[in-house]
């Protein structure tokens, strides 16, 4: 939670803050923190839900499915597989039998052999 003279982060730590880090708070909020010296403090999810009461909501775990498009890669009905890159593979948030969802908005739809259209 983060108050007038200190924070208590999720995980128990303490901290307490000096006088002219009290003295710069501006306003304190739902997901974060503006500061009269123009900065701000921005929660991060678990800081937002411990600072609004609220238990954080577990996060989503990738699972392993029986089609030859994944997280790491696609096995192609030739036999040959293609590798993601680690900045291909960050980008998928959710794979599915029927698609993709990527973070950046360009989704993929998949056949019925589960590869990408």
């Amino acid at each position: 939670n983060y108050g007038e003279s200190g924070i208590v982060y999720p995980d128990g730590r303490l901290v307490q803050f000096t006088r002219a880090e009290a003295d710069n708070i501006a306003e304190i909020g739902e997901a974060g923190v503006v500061m009269h010296d123009g900065t701000h403090v921005q929660f991060d999810r678990d800081m937002a839900a411990h600072h609004a009461g609220t238990p954080p909501q577990p996060m989503p775990v990738r699972e392993m499915l029986a089609q030859p498009y994944g997280y790491s890669g696609i096995m192609k009905p030739d036999g040959n597989n293609r590798q993601f890159t680690a900045a291909e593979s960050d980008n998928l948030v959710l794979v599915g039998p029927s698609g993709a969802v990527t973070a950046d908005g360009k989704n993929v739809q998949f056949t019925d052999a589960g590869l990408p259209t």
